[in-house]
């Protein structure tokens, strides 16, 4: 028999190395736990602070960050698709006409989700005005269906549908709307982002930072005929309504013109979301090419070299860049106050908002950049790339950093001194604050995602990417629409709940209970009484001078539009 010769056991990993990645896999966990457990319960206390300002301002944080994140996921996932795509049949000559085409697709997504609410909105605007099936019309059940009951109606088993009120069915639809609304474009931004930023990534676009402006310019350019080439295509299909509604009677007519109506000015406002976003990434980009003198990359995303090596004048350049788009947020908002005070027209114009929007979210992205500038330059090695660790404490500092400018901007904007116009650039601003808190939580999020991807060599890191997005998406979309929205859209922030007049099982069962006969005899109201005796023991719990009510921290000087303007 031939001799077995044992090899000499080798060590599992490098020694010198073994003790540092256990310590770092075990310290990461528990800093993990700890975040989580701090990040909780400081939601729990913001979401009940005392102020209610502060509640609304918190709910419209974790919305807006809901939202920027689930974007950012399913636009990757399906992106990373178009990559492969691209590489597969050899486009990289023409890759900005597919990644335009992909933009092109998230846009007439949008506009497709918006017109079919709309027009489900109109019917029930209109069936409930009319009492009675509108001729013409399609046939939709003003009921609520989930997807459960559908499945089971499909199946065959028989299945008792919730009737609901009008108001209450609109209610439903506008909630329907916002989310997909405001998914689709922030999607059709970043995709918008995608398209263009590749443009400012060849020459002679990013050479200069005049080159870059360039791309910046022709990006907004785009994005304005396009809107245009849709709005005319909205008035196309408003006259093909009206000359199909002739065939039949004036109620025909008008729920088509009531759906036009509610398609046109619904669709306006993420409109101008994917410009201003657009724009306002496309501009933050030459800015940082002009003090750093590097180009990031389509993403935004610095080599860690460039990132650990600014200095302190290139961080206060691009932080005070910030403080400028702050400011010039600030002078528009006013101007557009003084521009309605002195002139007959009941909103601002549309371009001034849309150039008031994207200063709002250049702020933002100066802010969160120069801050990420200024942490890894600080506290991070050239040597060692940590992006995670980077992430999740630029994340933690600037989540602290805004509630703390948040809250001292809503104590100015409470002061009696200050006017409405002045409270309602303040409130501009605390929306940028927002709108930054949601950038720094979606990049932590994203890196997060990539990092678990690349621990599963045997899979795709595209494959893994899209299984753990549509996880998350599914998971978090739902939550986010049913209970975290309405505290937004329906004043839920006002009471800590909620108050859904279409739900009586729950208010029968707060009727019924002992708490509320416990309550309503605390504050000695007997409904035995009449009206004006009660009417007067409600009013006398009134107490202490009226607050200043703000409107929401996205708020325009505008009357209500669109499904909103049923409730008005």
């Amino acid at each position: 028999a031939l001799p077995i010769s044992t090899p000499p056991p080798q060590p599992l990993m490098d020694t010198a190395m073994e003790p540092h990645a256990v310590i770092s896999a075990a310290e990461g966990i528990a800093n993990t736990l700890l975040g989580a457990m701090f990040f909780l319960m400081t939601m729990m206390y913001l979401t009940n602070h005392g102020d209610k300002d502060m509640r609304r301002y918190t709910y419209e944080v974790i919305s807006q960050t809901i939202a920027i994140f689930c974007a950012v996921l399913i636009f990757q996932s399906i992106n990373d698709v178009v990559i492969l795509a691209i590489r597969y049949f050899d486009l990289e000559a023409i890759d900005f006409g597919v990644h335009m085409l992909h933009m092109l697709v998230w846009y007439c997504a949008l506009q497709v989700h918006v017109y079919y609410t709309s027009l489900h909105g109109a019917i029930v605007v209109i069936h409930n005005k009319y009492e009675e099936e509108v001729p013409g019309s399609p046939r939709l059940t003003p009921s609520q269906i989930t997807v459960w009951q559908a499945l089971l109606s499909f199946l065959g088993y028989e299945v008792e549908f919730a009737k609901m009120h009008p108001l209450d069915h609109v209610e439903d639809l506008q909630s329907r709307m916002t989310c997909w609304k405001v998914l689709l474009a922030h999607i059709s931004g970043f995709a918008a982002i995608n398209a263009f930023g590749t443009v400012q990534q060849m020459e002679p676009f990013r050479s200069s930072y005049q080159g870059a402006m360039l791309a910046m310019v022709l990006a907004g350019a785009s994005l304005v005929l396009l809107g245009r080439l849709f709005a005319g295509h909205r008035r196309r299909c408003a006259e093909h309504w009206e000359s199909i509604a002739s065939l039949w009677d004036d109620r025909t007519e008008t729920l088509y013109m009531e759906c036009e109506r509610i398609w046109d000015e619904e669709v306006e406002e993420p409109e101008d979301d994917v410009l201003a976003l657009t724009v306002s990434f496309l501009t933050v980009q030459s800015i940082r090419l002009l003090i750093s003198g590097t180009l990031p990359n389509v993403e935004g995303i610095d080599t860690w070299d460039v990132m650990t090596g600014r200095s302190g004048h290139d961080v206060v350049c691009l932080v005070m860049a910030g403080l400028v788009f702050c400011l010039l947020t600030l002078a528009l908002d006013m101007y557009a106050g003084y521009y309605l005070h002195n002139s007959e027209h009941e909103e601002e114009p549309r371009p001034l908002l849309v150039t008031m929007a994207s200063c709002n979210m250049a702020f933002a992205w100066c802010l969160y950049f120069g801050y990420k500038w200024f942490i890894a330059s600080v506290h991070f090695s050239p040597a060692f790339e940590e992006r995670m660790a980077l992430l999740i404490e630029l994340a933690g500092a600037v989540t602290v950093g805004c509630f703390v400018v948040i809250r001292a901007l809503d104590h100015l904007a409470d002061l009696d001194c200050t006017g409405d116009d002045i409270d309602h650039a303040i409130i501009q601003v605390i929306g940028g604050n927002a709108i930054l808190i949601g950038f720094a939580w979606e990049q932590c999020f994203d890196r997060a995602i990539e990092v678990i991807a690349k621990e599963k060599p045997q899979i795709p890191d595209y494959i893994t990417k899209a299984i753990l997005g549509g996880i998350c998406v599914g998971i978090i979309v739902p939550a986010w629409r049913r209970w975290i929205l309405p505290m937004v859209l329906r004043e839920g922030w006002r009471f800590g709940f909620v108050l859904d007049p279409g739900d009586s099982e729950k208010w029968s069962k707060i009727f019924k209970s002992a708490r509320w006969h416990w309550l309503v005899e605390r504050h000695g109201i007997n409904f035995s009484e009449g009206k004006h005796e009660r009417a007067k023991k409600l009013h006398e719990l009134k107490f202490g001078k009226r607050e200043k009510r703000h409107g929401p921290a996205h708020q325009k000087r505008r009357k209500a539009k669109g499904l909103r303007a049923v409730f008005h």
